[in-house]
């Protein structure tokens, strides 16, 4: 039977938030308050992700939160105190901060978190080292610990050809569809093609466009989930099988973390640029010549520069406009439409997840350099350069402490054939 959140609840919901207004801060009003965190069944009508719930198992607000991982393991079926508001337009507790009042569930097992990563299927996560890892062609599996001769739980990563081409836009003559547009017209159409009811959902620190389907087991009450994310002709399908004998709610919460840290690299030692954050061999410094025509005759009187380390980039891949670049591989990157006259499309750089926390911007420039700028210079705190390559025009800027960062970006752009990224 389908849970129904009544009008009256709601309002109880609302009377009862603890709030704290940041007055004269410009910023929305914040509320908090603590309940056990669980998750939702596909069979209930919440809108939301997650729960929260009362000592006696009654619903308080359902949840969403698109900054933390709710499903950590850490935080899941424990008395935890929530920071955020409430969304009014579906009545939603947008969680923007958590914390753990009390570990409700004692038993749970301690697991240490590991990094797995395939370059010949271009992507990579965290799992938990307890599991067994089996590799074979485009098949990655994960199986959970389990008693000898079981069926455990299992997560399985299949990549597929998928062909897609996006329909070629008349007017206007630049490109109007960034990336997440386009993967989401792929899902689309092979959730069509595959009778597949549309339903999106966001995964991975990148944000990723996921199509996710629950399939009822036969004579049980489970259920297999599988989400599937395109990328460059190919749909990737992540799957989650319970086990048939003896399935836990803690190895489904560890296939959503997992879903958490799914992020695609550039695919095998064939790609352009590599990413190595394990690497071993190597520790020296990028050596690139970042000498440009206005730094020449000069000389930096800047105390703090920051460096980047060949050991710690990371790389990531325009479907839309063909080209990679490095970045430092502990940031965060999204990429949305330019809103100037001039751009194309915008990408930002943090360390952190939050959007607003940009320090690097790289800009898709629609009619290459303005007239009259360097390849180079700096204004004021912000420094900025102009690259072009292979006929494409790309502006990277950012505060000028972050001066070798862009100037590594700007060096590392490579273009990406079409046979490369199918």
């Amino acid at each position: 039977m389908k849970k129904i959140l009544s009008i009256s609840a709601l309002l109880l919901i609302t009377i009862s938030l603890i709030s704290c207004s940041l007055t004269g801060s410009g910023k929305p009003e914040v509320t908090n308050f603590t309940g056990i965190l669980t998750e939702q069944t596909p069979d209930d009508s919440y809108t939301g992700s997650h729960l929260l719930l009362d000592d006696a198992g009654k619903v308080i607000t359902p949840l969403r939160s698109l900054t933390i991982n709710l499903s950590n393991s850490e935080y899941l079926d424990n008395k935890v105190q929530i920071l955020g508001k409430l969304n009014t337009a579906d009545n939603v507790f947008e969680v923007t901060g958590l914390s753990v009042l009390e570990v409700v569930d004692k038993n749970k097992v301690k697991h240490e978190l590991t990094e797995y990563k395939n370059m010949d299927l271009g992507f990579r996560l965290k799992y938990y080292s307890d599991w067994k890892v089996t590799e074979g062609g485009n098949i990655v599996t994960f199986t959970a610990p389990g008693e000898e001769g079981s069926s455990p739980d299992e997560i399985v990563i299949t990549q597929s050809p998928f062909l897609y081409e996006a329909p070629v836009a008349t007017e206007p003559v630049t490109p109007t569809v960034n990336d997440v547009d386009v993967n989401e017209q792929a899902l689309k159409a092979y959730a069509e093609e595959n009778n597949y009811s549309t339903t999106l959902k966001l995964i991975g620190p990148d944000r990723m466009n996921a199509l996710e389907i629950d399939t009822p087991v036969k004579m049980t009450t489970l259920y297999v989930t599988d989400y599937f994310v395109y990328r460059n002709s190919y749909v990737y399908n992540l799957r989650f099988t319970p086990s048939a004998t003896n399935p836990t709610v803690e190895n489904k919460n560890i296939f959503n973390e997992m879903l958490s840290e799914f992020q695609f690299l550039p695919f095998g030692s064939g790609s352009t640029t590599t990413v190595t954050p394990d690497a071993t061999t190597s520790s020296d410094t990028t050596t690139l010549d970042t000498t440009t025509p206005s730094d020449k005759g000069s000389t930096s009187t800047d105390t703090e520069i920051f460096t980047i380390d060949s050991s710690d980039t990371s790389s990531f891949e325009s479907a839309l406009y063909h080209f990679s670049a490095k970045y430092p591989a502990d940031w965060y990157y999204s990429g949305t439409k330019g809103v100037e006259t001039d751009i194309a499309h915008h990408y930002a750089f943090s360390d952190n997840a939050e959007t607003e926390s940009e320090l690097i911007g790289l800009d898709i420039m629609k009619n290459g350099k303005p007239a009259g700028q360097p390849d180079a210079q700096t204004s004021g705190d912000t420094y900025t350069v102009y690259a072009t390559v292979d006929g494409q025009t790309y502006k990277i800027s950012g505060k000028k402490e972050y001066k070798n960062f862009i100037d590594t970006m700007a060096k590392s752009i490579t273009p990406i054939q079409n046979s490369e990224i199918q």
